[in-house]
């Protein structure tokens, strides 16, 4: 198992697909606590995503992902919340999702639109 570096103190990276940088607005759902609401995402892979948002959402929870709500190429992606982090100075979370169940469908969807960032 890899150790996080002790000089920078980063975690390593155990990914198993890159993640891209994105800015764009994605709607969430918890269904077991039925909230929802907005969130910008930091990043996004075939894998997962990190989330911005301003409230907490502490795993390990079932999170659904709607990306381009209302649109054409609306995705739905279900994950489950695997870390998050709060700072009340900011007022804002991140959150880390995990994606667990994924169609082949869908998982071409999101290739695409990563192909397209």
């Amino acid at each position: 198992m890899t150790q996080p570096n002790p000089i920078t103190l980063e975690r390593p990276d155990t990914r198993s697909h890159e993640r891209f940088p994105c800015g764009a607005e994605v709607t969430w759902l918890l269904p077991r606590l039925a909230r929802r609401g907005r969130a910008r995402l930091r990043d996004l892979g075939l894998g997962g995503a990190c989330l911005e948002l301003p409230c907490a959402i502490e795993g390990p929870e079932t999170i659904e992902l709607c990306l381009a709500e209302g649109t054409a190429n609306e995705l739905r992606i279900l994950g489950r919340v695997v870390w998050s982090s709060w700072t009340d100075a900011a007022s804002t979370g991140r959150t880390g999702i995990q994606f667990t169940r994924m169609d082949d469908a869908t998982r071409r969807a999101l290739y695409a639109l990563l192909r397209s960032v």
